[in-house]
């Protein structure tokens, strides 16, 4: 009887430790069409938050799993029903886009395993901590960088012990919802694991212009300009870089362990620290891997040493937001370029550019609009992608918008409260209305993509059809 008591005691001791974390990335657009266009255009990447907490978890002695629904294209019920028995924390991750699909998911989930800990993270509730925690079924909010508080959260609820004071956590005591105390963010990005890319389906990735099979990467977090269309609150507006050494170490790992074909990075840019992208092409040679890989940046932190560096070491697409052909607008959104600076880039590049830009930004009158689209066009781009302006929470457009009017000032929390509300609008002005900004958008796409010289210059190349299928593709689905 003692040996099959410490049996016993072993086995629920040892279970004890390794508790098991699901992780789920909800699925934005539900149904298979939609799961089609966001396949075929937009294209289908891991979300690299939950690899990272997934890897921590586990190298601490957790079972983890991963259940990407994006990827999988899994309705709410579909979602519960993968969802293991075994788990004791669920966990999701959701942008402020995704929060409607979010709250069903969650709330499908928790009518299912009502004593299992649903807990929710992401750039929605680092937005709107508060307000996010007002579902019944959410029992707790992690906001910010989430890897050393999800760690604790599950250490501590393993352990039976109170959960309800952890930093970088939202709580609800007495049905009245508290925000903790910050988590510092994390200084040293080199001890945190590489992700764990093995817990998910990476045959279901797939992009419109990235060769398979790829991985996506991060090289540094935070970002020190102040672009009033974007928000700094999830990484903060410091920069915080990994070391050349453990970046290279990364992709070796990918190119030889997983036979990587292209790298994508996501970092806002890439080349912010001239020193470190100059190591990073270095040991990538130095290394012999060979692959192709592309990156994100602006046109101010490029010169020519870069450019050739980054070449030399397999860098084939450069992703340059430049916004706007208006150095009016430039200065109103504080993007800290000019005109001539993207130009000069422009022309010492010699890699395939990616080029970005944003229409109707406030202020802009119909001139400006056409000079984007007249710059796009005599930039050299291979590639360019028009959006429309819309005024995002927690930016200073966003901020503007309340102020005109355009959104009401409760407009983010009645979203968050999971409430009907309308689409969010555009800004508009006396010159140019809503409808007018899409005719100027489908313009800007048949305008760029069916000049005759691009053509030719791209059948030269072998590349016309693709090219065609893909302005085809992106034209139907951004009208």
């Amino acid at each position: 009887f003692l040996l099959i008591f410490l049996n016993w005691a072993l086995t629920a001791w040892s279970k004890r430790l390794s508790m098991r974390v699901t992780f789920i990335r909800p699925n934005e657009r539900i149904g298979p069409r939609a799961a089609m266009k966001e396949s075929n255009i937009t294209g289908i990447y891991p979300p690299l938050g939950i690899t990272y907490l997934a890897s921590g978890l586990r190298d601490n002695g957790f079972e983890v799993s991963i259940i990407d629904a994006q990827a999988l294209n899994l309705s709410p019920q579909e979602v519960t029903e993968s969802i293991s028995k075994e788990s004791e924390i669920i966990g999701f991750t959701s942008t402020t886009l995704v929060w409607p699909n979010t709250l069903k998911t969650m709330r499908t989930a928790k009518k299912r395993f009502p004593n299992k800990l649903i807990v929710v993270g992401g750039p929605q509730i680092t937005a709107f901590p508060q307000d996010s925690l007002n579902h019944e079924f959410i029992d707790l909010g992690i906001y910010g960088e989430g890897e050393e508080t999800m760690l604790e959260l599950a250490q501590v609820y393993s352990k039976g012990a109170n959960i309800q004071d952890i930093k970088g956590t939202v709580v609800r005591k007495n049905s009245r919802v508290f925000v903790n105390q910050p988590r510092p963010l994390i200084e040293d990005l080199n001890r945190l694991p590489f992700p764990a890319i093995d817990l998910f389906p990476y045959h279901l990735y797939r992009a419109l212009t990235v060769q398979a099979p790829f991985y996506t990467m991060i090289a540094s977090r935070g970002c020190p300009y102040r672009c009033t269309f974007c928000s700094q609150i999830y990484f903060g507006n410091r920069l915080r870089l990994r070391s050349a050494e453990n970046v290279a170490s990364e992709m070796e790992y990918y190119v030889k362990k997983k036979g990587a074909k292209e790298l994508v990075m996501f970092d806002e840019t890439f080349t912010i620290s001239r020193e470190f992208t100059l190591k990073l092409c270095r040991l990538i040679r130095e290394r012999g891997l060979h692959f192709r890989w592309n990156i994100r940046t602006r046109v101010d932190t490029l010169d020519r040493k870069v450019l050739e560096a980054l070449k030399g070491a397999g860098c084939q697409v450069i992703h340059l937001g430049i916004e706007s052909g208006s150095n009016k607008t430039l200065k109103t959104m504080r993007k800290g370029i000019t005109l001539k600076q993207i130009r000069e880039t422009a022309r010492e590049i010699g890699i395939e550019t990616r080029g970005y830009f944003m229409l109707g930004y406030p202020g802009e009158t119909t001139q400006d609009i056409k000079k984007t689209l007249k710059f796009s066009r005599n930039l050299g781009l291979d590639w360019a992608s028009f959006t429309i302006t819309l005024p995002h929470p927690r930016t200073e457009i966003g901020e503007e918008a309340v102020k005109r009017g355009l959104v009401k000032k409760d407009f983010w929390k009645e979203f968050t409260l999971g409430r009907p509300i309308p689409r969010l609008s555009y800004f508009t002005t006396r010159e140019y209305k809503e409808k007018d900004l899409e005719r100027w958008r489908l313009r800007a796409y048949l305008l760029f993509y069916l000049r005759p010289l691009f053509l030719l210059k791209k059948m030269k190349f072998g590349r016309l059809r693709k090219l065609l299928r893909d302005t085809i593709f992106i034209i139907r689905n951004f009208r």
